[in-house]
Order: structure tokens, then sequence, then C-alpha cells
């Protein structure tokens, strides 16, 4: 006999149309957040690679040119004559030298820009699957206490195919799909107003349950493991991650 905690767990999945028919266990979900961060580290690792290396050859124009003036300057003082030209040639090459060490600088200011900016992604990225999990188990503890429905309809709902819409007859579906949008709604709303505070507009226009405008395209939003997911290409992908692509 099913209790109404199990009822209740049954039918959050049934307002789902994609969620898999079971939920994550604790290990796999410990898994994909280990892989997606060794991603993330790979991807911090590589830019950190190409500014390293743009520096070093910065750093070796530097050291070139400023030899390549003092060259300069010993053969003005040993070629007499024409003393006005070299000491031109000669100024010309230690504002170089100058350029190269100001754009030296400018790459290791944009290398500490792009660390602030890392951070602050993170930052909203945590502060937003945070609030996406405080809101699931605070409408799941809502649903807890609804109708019960029988057996057969748990048996109905929880061998339904990953990608079948939910045919589960009676108020409590719809209870439960109505919850699952407005969990959405204020997770989207949420993360609107996170990328804000990063003077970044994300223009989500809400077209109906689970489904926004964003430009020219239309996106499938769902609510999965405790995270936002869009639909792409007839998947399922974290909705942050594809926001950082494009923003």
């Amino acid at each position: 006999m099913s209790t109404p905690a199990s009822s209740s767990a049954l039918l959050f999945l049934a307002g789902d149309p994609t969620a898999e028919p079971a939920a994550l266990t604790a290990e796999e979900e410990l898994r994909r957040e280990v892989d997606e961060l060794k991603k993330a580290l790979k991807w911090t690792q590589e830019k950190l690679q190409a500014v390293t290396t743009s520096l070093n050859v910065c750093e070796q124009d530097r050291v070139a040119a400023l030899s390549r003036v003092a060259e300069l300057e010993k053969s003005r003082l040993r070629v007499p004559g024409s003393s006005g030209q070299k000491i031109g040639l000669a100024q010309q090459l230690e504002a170089l030298a100058q350029a190269l060490h100001s754009a030296s600088a400018e790459v290791e200011a944009n290398e500490m820009e792009l660390q602030l900016e890392r951070r602050r992604r993170e930052s909203a990225k945590s502060i937003a699957d945070e609030l996406i999990h405080r809101l699931t188990t605070s409408d799941a503890d809502n649903t807890a206490g609804g109708d019960n429905v029988d057996a057969h309809q748990h048996h109905h709902a929880a061998e339904r195919k990953p990608n079948q819409v939910p045919t589960v007859p009676g108020r409590r579906t719809q209870k439960v799909s109505r919850s699952n949008a407005a969990t959405v709604d204020k997770a989207i709303e949420h993360l609107k107003s996170r990328f804000q505070q990063m003077n970044v507009m994300i223009p989500f226009v809400r077209e109906d349950d689970f489904t926004y405008r964003l430009g020219s395209e239309r996106l499938y939003i769902q609510v999965q493991s405790g995270k936002l997911v869009v639909r792409m290409g007839g998947k399922f992908i974290d909705l942050l991650q594809w926001l950082e692509t494009r923003y």
C-alpha cells in the first residue's frame, strides 16, 4: 500500500512530462555534479593558460624592444653626425617598448576581470540552484497533504515513457502541474533578478506553462533534480550553463 508521501513523490514526477521514471540516486547526482565541476575547471585552466601565453609573448617583445633600443643608443654614441635622426628613432623604439608594457598590464587586468566575472557567475548559479531547491521542496510539501489517488493511477504514472505527457486524470494532476509551473515562474524571475545585479539583461517572456520566449527563440523550461533545465535538440540541458554561452 502506498503512503501519502510516496504518492506525492510519484505525482510530482507525473507533473513533469519529461522526468525520468525513477529519481536519480544520490551517488549519480554527486557524480554528475563532479563532472560539471571538472568541465568548469578545465575551461578555466584553458583560459588562464591562454592569458599566460599572451603575457609571456608580450614580455618577450618588450625585452627585445628594450634591447634594440640599447643597441641603437650605443650606435648613436659611436657614429658622428645625423644625431637628430638617430635620437628620433630611439625615441620611437622607446615609445614602442612602453606600449608593449602597457599592453602587458592590460592583459593582466583582463585576466583579473575574467576571474571576477567567473566568480560572479558561480555565485549567481549557486544562489539560483539554492532557490530552485527550496521552491521544489516547498511545493512538494504543499502537495503532500492533497487528495489521495488509487494505486492503479500511481502505477500508470510511474511506468509512462520519459517523454510521454502524463494522463493521470482528476484535480490532483492539475494541481501538481500548476504547482510545477509556478515553481518555474518563480525561479525564472529570481534568475532574471540575479543577472540584472551583474548588469546583464535576460528578456524572458512567459508564453504558457513551462514555455518562454527569449528573443526569437521559444524555450521549454522545467525543474529537474532541483535545477532549471531547457530542452535543446531533443534533450534537457542546464539552463544556467546554456545562458553562460550566450551572455
